[in-house]
């Protein structure tokens, strides 16, 4: 099934309920979505705790985690969405 025929059987569906019913799920999915939202901040804030940048007087900077001679290492840079 396509997202667009999926979206059209999910808009029939919800079409078919009393409205307060609707209102409902729309109420609980927005809290689950900030739910799921905070868990996948606090997942990323913690991975980039994780990978630090080390500046070396005498060294590039690097790493601490990965021992990456760069900085950002690939982790990081993924993150960003840089290449």
């Amino acid at each position: 099934m396509s997202d667009t025929e999926e979206r059209k059987q999910v808009i029939m569906e919800f079409l078919q309920r009393p409205l307060l019913s609707v209102y409902d799920y729309a109420v609980d999915e927005i809290v689950r979505l900030r739910a799921e939202n905070a868990a996948l901040t606090a997942a990323v804030e913690r991975v980039r705790e994780l990978h630090v940048r080390v500046q070396g007087k005498y060294f590039p900077a690097f790493c601490e985690h990965c021992d990456s001679m760069s900085y950002p290492c690939d982790t990081i840079a993924a993150l960003e969405g840089t290449p």
